[in-house]
C-alpha cells in the first residue's frame, strides 16, 4: 500500500524555497547534459570551470538547506537503508579505484565529484516523484536545446570543417550530440506516457518540442542514438501490458547483464566468423573499429590490473595503460596507436577502470536494486524501464560511465527509484 506523501509543513524551509530548488536542480541537470560544452571554446575555459564549481556549490547548498529546519539537523547525506545497493556501488568504485590507481589525488577528485552527483540524485529521488522528475528533465532539455540552437546559429564557425551541414549544437563530437538529443527525446516520451496514463492534458507546444528533437536528431545524423531511444518507447507504449508475453514487468538487472555479455561474445566471435560475408555486402565487420579496440583492451587487462583496473575514469589518462594499449598495432591499424578516448563499450570500460571486481559489483548491485519491479509505481516503472533499456543498448557500442554525465547520474537515479519503490514517505514535491 502506498504511503502518504509528506505534508509541506514537515519541512517548511525546503517547501518555502521550492522554486529555487527546482531551478537549482535544472541547473545541475544542464551540467550533466554537457553545458557549457563548446561555449567554452568561444568564451574561454574559465566558463567551464565556473559552471563545474558552481554546480558543485548548488548541489551542496540544496542538500544543506533541505536537510532540516534547524542548524542541528543540517547534514549533506541522509543515509537510508533502502538505498544500500547505491551506497555499495558508489563505495566500491571509490575503494577499488584507490587500490588500482597510482594517481591517488586524481582518483579522489573524480570519486568525490561522482559521489556528490550520486548523493544529489538520491536527494532528487527522496523529494520528487518520478513524474515531477521527468518534468524537470523536460524543462532542462528545453533550455539546453535553446542554448544549442543559439550556438549553432551564432557560432557555427567553431564547428569542425568536416561537420559542415551536420547539426552539432554546443556539444562535440557527433556521437555525444546524438546521445544527448536521444536522451532528451526519450525522457520526454516517457513523460508523455505518464501524462497519458494519468489523463493529464497534452499541449501543442509539448508535442511540437518532441517533434523538434526528432528533427534535430535526424540533422545530427544520430541514427543509432535514435534507434536506442525508440526501442524502449515502443516497448512501453505498444507492448507493455498489452500482450500476455509483456504483462509482467521486466527484470532489468538480469537483462542488462545477459544482453551486454551476450553482445560482446557475439561481436567478438560470430560476427568475425562471417566477416568476409558482411564485408562483401559493403558493411564493416569491425563495427567501425570497435572490435579491434575490444580485443586489444581484453589483452591489456589480462596482462595487468585485471581485478582492480586503473581507477574510475582513469584508464585513458594512465601512461602505462596507454603504452600497453598502443603497442602491437600493425601499420594498417596505425590510427589505434594514437587513439585514447574510450572503449565504446560499458562493460569493457568498467573493466579497464575498476577491474573485474568492479564489473562484478555492478552486476550484483543491479540485481539487488532492480529485483522487485512489482513494488514500483507505474510512473517509476516507465522511467526505470525506459532508461535502463536505453542504457543497456547504448552501452553495447558506446561508453556511459563518467563522473557527472547524464548517463551515469541517471543510472544511479534509476537505481534509487527502484530501491525506493512505492514508498512515498518523505517525498516533498509531487
Amino acid at each position: 500500500m502506498q504511503r502518504t506523501v509528506r505534508r509541506p509543513d514537515q519541512n517548511d524551509a525546503a517547501y518555502s524555497i521550492s522554486p529555487l530548488l527546482y531551478l537549482g536542480t535544472i541547473y545541475v541537470i544542464l551540467h550533466t547534459f554537457g553545458f557549457p560544452g563548446q561555449y567554452a571554446v568561444v568564451f574561454g575555459g574559465m566558463i567551464e570551470t565556473l559552471v563545474k564549481y558552481s554546480t558543485f556549490l548548488v548541489q551542496i547548498a540544496i542538500l544543506v538547506m533541505t536537510s532540516g529546519n534547524s542548524i542541528m539537523e543540517i547534514r549533506i547525506l541522509n543515509i537510508r537503508l533502502k538505498y544500500w545497493p547505491v551506497y555499495l556501488l558508489l563505495g566500491g568504485i571509490f575503494l577499488i579505484s584507490l587500490i588500482g590507481s597510482n594517481d591517488k589525488k586524481t582518483i579522489i577528485s573524480y570519486c568525490i565529484s561522482l559521489s556528490v552527483n550520486v548523493i544529489f540524485m538520491l536527494w532528487v529521488c527522496d523529494n520528487y516523484t518520478a513524474e515531477k522528475m521527468l518534468e524537470m528533465v523536460y524543462h532542462s532539455q528545453i533550455i539546453f536545446t535553446i542554448l544549442s540552437i543559439i550556438f549553432e546559429i551564432l557560432f557555427s564557425r567553431y564547428k569542425d570543417s568536416f561537420r559542415t551541414g551536420v547539426y552539432m549544437g554546443c556539444l562535440h563530437p557527433k556521437n555525444t550530440v546524438a546521445a544527448q538529443l536521444a536522451f532528451g527525446f526519450l525522457m520526454q516520451s516517457l513523460l508523455l506516457l505518464v501524462k497519458m496514463h494519468h489523463k493529464r492534458p497534452i499541449t501543442k507546444p509539448f508535442m511540437a518540442f518532441l517533434v523538434l528533437q526528432l528533427v534535430l536528431l535526424r540533422l545530427s545524423q544520430g541514427t543509432g542514438a535514435m534507434f536506442t531511444a525508440l526501442i524502449p518507447v515502443f516497448y512501453l507504449a505498444f507492448m507493455y501490458g498489452k500482450f500476455s508475453l509483456f504483462k509482467k514487468r521486466l527484470w532489468l538487472g538480469y537483462i542488462y547483464i545477459v544482453a551486454n555479455i551476450g553482445f560482446l561474445i557475439f561481436a567478438l566471435t560470430v560476427i568475425q566468423w562471417v566477416a568476409p560475408f558482411i564485408e562483401s555486402l559493403g558493411k564493416d565487420a569491425t563495427l567501425s573499429g570497435r572490435t579491434i579496440t575490444w580485443n586489444k583492451l581484453i589483452a591489456v587487462m589480462q596482462e595487468e590490473k585485471t581485478m582492480t583496473g586503473y581507477g574510475y575514469c582513469h584508464f585513458w589518462e594512465d601512461s602505462r595503460a596507454l603504452l600497453l594499449f598502443h603497442r602491437g598495432f600493425t601499420y594498417k591499424e596505425s590510427w589505434f596507436k594514437e587513439m585514447s578516448f574510450g572503449a565504446h563499450n560499458n562493460i569493457l570500460e568498467l573493466w579497464c577502470n575498476i577491474g573485474l571486481m568492479g564489473v562484478g559489483l555492478l552486476f550484483f548491485t543491479f540485481i539487488a536494486a532492480f529485483r522487485k519491479p512489482s513494488r514500483w509505481t507505474y510512473d517509476q516503472y516507465i522511467f526505470i524501464a525506459g532508461f535502463m533499456i536505453n542504457f543497456t543498448i547504448f552501452g553495447m557500442t558506446e561508453t556511459s560511465f563518467t563522473t557527472y554525465g547524464f548517463m551515469t547520474v541517471f543510472m544511479f537515479l534509476a537505481m534509487a527509484y527502484a530501491c525506493k519503490g512505492n514508498d512515498q514517505e518523505g517525498t516533498l514535491f509531487n
